[in-house]
């Protein structure tokens, strides 16, 4: 089996470490938004939903984190991978909504925008480790797969 390198490690610990905060500051400072967060959420409800979702995603990417191999890790880090790069086109597509004159909107950008590389990096230095696989030992059925992923 294809244990999980350090460097994958360590880049789920930081994404977790994120999502853990992010989930802190919307959950706990729901109705704070204007001064906690990047744009103002409203009513205070979606952002305590949005907080449980970060906190939920903690959870997910430090399970995957402390997997000891591939095989373990893998159903968490490629969704990770495809909600980053889809939060990174909903930031520059809606650019002009966050707060960039405050830590909070300048750092969700900047973290959205190196999240899905140093993913994508760390993604190809990981597997050019050696080790099986085993990516066809439970696979989901190609049309459920599709149905998924559309």
């Amino acid at each position: 089996m294809r244990p999980v390198t350090p460097r994958l490690r360590l880049t789920l610990e930081l994404f977790a470490g994120l999502a853990l905060i992010a989930g802190a500051l919307l959950f706990l400072g729901a109705t704070r938004t204007d001064s906690w967060w990047s744009w103002t959420i409203q009513p205070p409800l979606t952002a305590a939903t949005l907080g449980a979702f970060y906190w939920a995603a903690f959870v997910l990417i430090l399970m995957a984190a402390r997997s000891h191999t591939w095989a373990r890790a893998r159903p968490a880090v490629y969704p990770v991978a495809v909600i980053a790069v889809l939060l990174l086109l909903i930031t520059l597509i809606h650019i002009d909504r966050f707060d960039l004159n405050s830590l909070f909107g300048v750092f969700w950008v900047v973290a959205y925008a190196l999240v899905p590389v140093l993913l994508a990096w760390t993604l190809a230095e990981h597997r050019g480790t050696p080790g099986e696989d085993r990516r066809g030992e439970q696979r989901l059925p190609r049309l459920l797969r599709w149905v998924l992923i559309i």
